[in-house]
């Protein structure tokens, strides 16, 4: 007698566990050297099993990159309902956001791999990422709320960004070994940050 047909739950859950199988991997041995073979052997299946949940590696990466994203989501929505303030938020923000990079490396990698070819521009990844990029301009609308800077959300919203991203970055590889660490450095960051930005819009009074 076959199987009834697994519920949309059970089928949820099923595709969790093939992608933490694959992010195990991917942290051993990196992306490119990890097959969809090696991540069924890692569950205990067949490679046909696995073809029945994605059709491919890159819609698995893809799928992946999409829990990143929202991941990443849900911790700055959290970090902007807990502040005391727009700018706490930011500095908040950024701490967060270079402390996921430190404690999720291979999903971080993942999610900025430099080559993604077509799978950064999956619906699945271009809808979690912009969720994710709405958050951190939430929090700069509200920085520039109080500070009454004249840059849009989105525009401070990608500076803060630049600035996680630079730290995180330098973190994940392993170069902040010259004197200064990501906890030591984002507190001179963000407020030199937000001394540049003012300082700016002083200039232009």
């Amino acid at each position: 007698m076959a199987r009834p047909a697994y519920t949309s739950a059970e089928r949820e859950e099923i595709e969790t566990d093939i992608r933490r199988a694959a992010l195990k991997l991917f942290a051993k041995v990196g992306y490119r050297g990890t097959s969809l073979r090696a991540i069924a052997k890692e569950l205990g299946w067949s490679a046909t099993a696995l073809y029945r949940y994605y059709d491919n590696k890159e819609s698995l990466v893809a799928a992946i990159r999409a829990d990143g994203f929202k991941e990443m989501q849900a911790i700055l929505s959290s970090v902007h309902q807990a502040a005391a303030s727009g700018v706490d938020a930011g500095a908040m923000g950024i701490r967060a956001y270079v402390a996921f990079a430190s404690e999720k490396q291979a999903l971080y990698q993942l999610m900025y791999e430099l080559d993604q070819g077509e799978v950064a521009e999956l619906p699945i990844v271009r809808q979690e990422r912009r969720k994710a990029f709405a958050a951190a301009e939430a929090i700069a609308a509200d920085v520039i709320q109080e500070t009454n800077l004249s840059y849009t959300d989105n525009e401070l919203a990608h500076l803060m960004w630049v600035a996680a991203h630079g730290l995180a970055a330098l973190q994940v590889a392993s170069q902040l070994d010259l004197g200064m660490t990501s906890g030591e450095l984002i507190g001179p960051v963000v407020q030199t940050l937000m001394r540049g930005l003012l300082n700016k819009e002083q200039d232009h009074v």
